[in-house]
């Protein structure tokens, strides 16, 4: 489904956890006390490795051996005192800090530092609890925001979970448009401190193309099309570009969004006729439509042809459609194929 560009709106926030990468700068969160003592009875175990007691603590594993280290050379919980300045905040600040921002996701690095110099009465660096951030686990994603459903919608979108469950998606027609803008099609570039941030310059904001898919376990269509989708554009489209390859699919389910020109009773008809069965699609659910991961994938390989002109954008999108592997269709099912049962447990 095809959404205004003013309709989307994204905001950074921090979620836990991520374990880090072992080039990664992590500030060391000392252990206290019971986690030394948890960390020294949980070594003792044969089937517990240092990787899994950190996991547990949340800590590096550098921690881990340290303070198993300390203990068989001296034989004392407590940590050797150390030389240079101390960390800023003390193991029961940053486990508030850990609380905070579980609590406030959306909270800026400026935020953080009010709320350490309101709670503790200490000043604090942005800078500092950025790294206190990363420390702790927190990475930042961009957050999409969604249409909130009612109650009606949310028990409706469970029903289908729970019907659909147990269904073969690999005998699904997956069915959606999207509309590729040529402002979306820029970079992410990496310059020096100070220095000027390139521009990607385009011949026109206001140039896009119109997208129609439909995606299955054993094959895809897409075709680009004028216009907004009605009832008459939209079974040309099918006849046109779905037509040629349903006669192998007799008895598929068809998974599409509730816009009106998909539910028109002539395109009711030719579904019908075509030996195919409409979903009845659950409101807000774009989740659950495999396209949509690959409209995702698609607009990924748009942007890496860095298009200029209208020409441009419709040729790297023609290129895309190409280039969007079965394997990677077959992936986007399997990834649908799990979220009924998620819905169903939550």
């Amino acid at each position: 489904m095809v959404l205004p560009e003013n309709e989307v709106h994204w905001k950074i926030i921090f979620c836990p956890k991520r374990r880090m990468a072992h080039n990664e700068y992590r500030i060391s969160i000392e252990l206290d006390d019971k986690r030394r003592q948890y960390t020294l009875k949980e070594a003792q175990k044969p089937n517990k490795t240092f990787n899994t007691i950190a996991h547990q603590l949340d800590c590096d594993r550098r921690t881990v051996s340290c303070a198993v280290a300390r203990f068989n050379e001296t034989g004392l919980l407590t940590e050797r005192e150390r030389p240079g300045r101390p960390h800023s905040l003390t193991d029961g600040q940053q486990r508030s800090l850990d609380k905070y921002i579980s609590k406030h996701p959306t909270a800026t690095s400026n935020q953080l530092s009010n709320y350490i110099f309101n709670k503790f009465d200490i000043r604090v660096s942005e800078r500092t609890l950025q790294r206190y951030r990363r420390a702790l686990g927190f990475y930042p994603r961009k957050q999409k925001t969604k249409v909130k459903s009612t109650q009606a919608q949310v028990e409706k979108r469970h029903l289908f979970a729970i019907e659909h469950q147990n269904s073969e998606l690999k005998k699904w027609l997956f069915i959606d448009e999207t509309q590729v803008q040529l402002r979306n099609t820029g970079k992410i570039i990496w310059v020096k401190r100070g220095e000027p941030t390139p521009t990607h310059e385009i011949s026109s904001l206001r140039a896009y193309v119109n997208l129609w898919g439909a995606v299955w376990w054993n094959g895809k269509t897409f075709a680009r099309y004028d216009g907004y989708v009605n009832q008459t554009l939209f079974q040309h489209l099918l006849a046109s570009h779905l037509g040629p390859h349903v006669h192998k699919y007799r008895r598929y389910a068809v998974a599409q969004d509730k816009l009106r020109s998909h539910w028109a009773k002539p395109v009711r008809r030719w579904f019908n006729d075509h030996g195919l069965k409409l979903l009845d699609w659950p409101p807000h659910s774009p989740e659950f439509n495999a396209i949509e991961n690959v409209w995702h994938s698609l607009k990924e390989t748009v942007k890496t042809a860095h298009p200029k002109s209208q020409a441009e954008l419709e040729a790297a999108v023609d290129q895309a459609c190409h280039l969007i592997s079965q394997k990677l269709i077959q992936g986007c099912i399997s990834r649908v194929s799990t979220l009924p049962k998620e819905e169903t447990s939550n």
